[in-house]
């Protein structure tokens, strides 16, 4: 929010000076115009995507509306930014016209120097856009968090999952991931492994009982969209252990094997008994896979992963 108000104060700055100052004010020259009224329209071109971005965002708390995976496509967010270019381009004009027919403006009027003028706030926006974010990651270098990002998978019995990732670097890619279950209004997350290396690819597949297993270079979790449950998978001598994941941060954890054939977990000082699976990965479909979105069986195959 911070960097929005700064932005809209960059744009609205320039023309309220000069709508402010008598001698500039009743000016109509084609350049002391467009200065007076391309920030302006510059201003809508921003704030009515930004609007419409945030609403929808706020609204989605409340309401289930469109999945997010539409307002990431790029004909969503070109339409959005054309959207908000032509009312853009609308207002300058309009308060060009209202200019020059207010103060009678007399001779040929250019609109030369419009152009020219939106070229210029529109690399100021780029340039005050990289500072925010220079400004965030000095500010944040040494405890730097991204913003959880959020993608959606299909509805699950009545519960919409959605898997969840924060960086934890401004360059490298690790990040923390975790869960979100919503059913009734109601919100829960789960953490999950952080990736401490590598970009974010999870195969997801359907089991036999109607659960979802989610594999990926480090982990593999077995989740129960009905009763919000995640068991954690670990291979070992080529045998399969789940035990169900904690839902406190985990600082520390290991495996250990011990007599009797039993494996146990260990987290914070703590130790659960995993559970043997027999054949309950066996029959496993494709159901999707996780990178930069959810894509659904028939939108990308099945990539093999390498543990």
């Amino acid at each position: 929010m911070f960097e929005i108000i700064i932005t809209c104060l960059f744009l609205a700055a320039l023309p309220v000076l000069l709508f402010s100052i008598p001698k500039t004010r009743r000016m109509t020259g084609s350049w002391i115009t467009a200065w007076k009224t391309v920030p302006l329209g510059c201003l809508v071109t921003f704030l009515i995507p930004t609007l419409v971005y945030e609403t929808v965002k706020i609204m989605r708390h409340f309401f289930e509306l469109l999945p997010v995976q539409y307002f990431r496509q790029w004909p969503f967010q070109f339409g959005l930014a054309g959207f908000g270019l032509v009312f853009g381009i609308l207002t300058i004009i309009s308060f060009s016209r209202w200019i020059w027919r207010k103060y009678h403006a007399e001779g040929k009027r250019s609109w030369l120097p419009f152009p020219v003028v939106f070229f210029v706030f529109a690399i100021g926006t780029v340039v005050l856009s990289i500072l925010f974010l220079l400004f965030h990651l000095i500010m944040n270098v040494a405890d730097y968090r991204d913003q959880w990002e959020m993608f959606e998978l299909p509805m699950e019995k009545k519960v919409q999952i959605a898997f969840e990732q924060c960086g934890l670097h401004p360059f490298l890619a690790e990040y923390n991931y975790r869960f979100r279950f919503k059913r009734d209004g109601k919100t829960e997350y789960r953490n999950l492994q952080t990736n401490t290396g590598g970009r974010t690819y999870f195969n997801v597949y359907r089991l036999k009982d109607g659960r979802l297993y989610f594999v990926d270079k480090d982990s593999r979790y077995i989740v129960d969209p009905a009763k919000e449950e995640i068991l954690y998978v670990h291979e070992e001598n080529k045998r399969f252990w789940a035990v169900p994941y904690p839902q406190e941060k985990i600082t520390s954890w290991g495996w250990n094997k011990e007599e009797s054939g039993k494996m146990i977990f260990e987290f914070n000082n703590s130790r659960i008994e995993a559970k043997a699976l027999s054949d309950e990965l066996d029959g496993k479909v494709y159901y999707g896979c996780i990178t930069n979105d959810f894509y659904s069986a028939k939108e990308k195959k099945e990539h093999p992963i390498s543990k």
